[in-house]
């Protein structure tokens, strides 16, 4: 490498490193105000590939939904924040079937398949519940939803959306430890395959414009562990997973722009004489924007 090329890059890593280091210094915190408000826009895409004997049948989920954010109090140690659902979509396709689709945005009559996916969306629609976040991002409390009829379906079950709406978008740490900007975050969700306990670790990387305003570009990846439903013969091991992502933040606004995550797991479980594969790849892009 020649000498000003040398000097060139290293002089572009000291800037680098110099800006992250400002970046740091100053703690990442929400700043909510009373009265704001917002729609939460969360676009859930999950496919699915089954695998078991010589036969493959590949599935998908996309799930799409467009939440209310007011905030009805803000202090400095916390937030209160109301959230309405306003619209959900959902399209589902099995291997050689034509996509079943319920928007409900959409007024014209429901017909066939989709009827089943109306009726189970129909009791989210208006739903109305608050949650408290604070400062760190941290849901310290929240209302629990009530949702009838989507047993059967992935992703809309009482359990599933509950989890969906009141996981943090994203926690923040209180300080940064040592010379990488990094913080870790624990948490478990109940799922068909069992208890899943996931460990996230997100990674100052810098500043990007976004959103045309500038925003704390974070990394975030992950692992799981999972407990599979006890007595319950041919549970699901966990056999390979994934987890990663980006999120932007906005030191100024004091919220999430944007994130974008994506999961991988492979199970696998007896059945009978037959060893069945799952392959399940889920991506979630979550936008938070202003509304008048």
């Amino acid at each position: 490498m020649k000498p000003f090329s040398s000097l060139a890059l290293c002089s572009a890593l000291v800037i680098s490193l110099l800006s992250l280091a400002g970046i740091a210094e100053e703690p990442l915190r929400w700043k909510l105000e009373k009265g704001q408000r917002f729609q939460l826009q969360t676009q859930q895409q999950t496919e699915s590939q089954v695998s078991y004997a010589t036969k493959k049948l590949p599935s998908s989920v996309n799930l799409l939904l467009h939440v209310s954010w007011e905030v009805q109090e803000a202090a400095a140690e916390k937030f209160v924040v109301a959230q309405t659902i306003d619209s959900v979509r959902i399209e589902m396709k099995g291997q050689g079937d034509n996509a079943t689709v319920y928007d409900s945005r959409e007024r014209k009559a429901v017909v066939g398949a989709a009827k089943d996916l109306a009726a189970a969306v129909a009791p989210l629609l208006g739903a109305k519940f608050t949650f408290t976040m604070t400062p760190l991002g941290e849901v310290a409390a929240a209302d629990q939803v009530s949702v009838e009829g989507g047993a059967g379906i992935p992703g809309l079950n009482q359990e599933s959306i509950n989890q969906l709406l009141k996981q943090s978008l994203l926690p923040l740490p209180k300080s940064f430890e040592g010379s990488t900007p990094a913080w870790t975050d624990e948490r478990q969700a109940t799922a068909a395959l069992g208890v899943v306990k996931q460990k996230r670790t997100f990674t100052l990387a810098g500043m990007e414009d976004r959103a045309g305003q500038p925003a704390a570009k974070i990394t975030v990846t992950g692992e799981l562990e999972l407990t599979p439903v006890a007595d319950r013969k041919g549970s699901p091991k966990l056999k390979d997973q994934s987890f990663s992502g980006t999120i932007w933040f906005s030191r100024e606004a004091g919220r999430l722009l944007t994130s974008e995550t994506k999961q991988r797991l492979v199970t696998e479980s007896a059945y009978r004489d037959s060893t069945i594969n799952v392959d399940l790849t889920t991506t979630i892009t979550s936008t938070l924007t202003p509304r008048e």
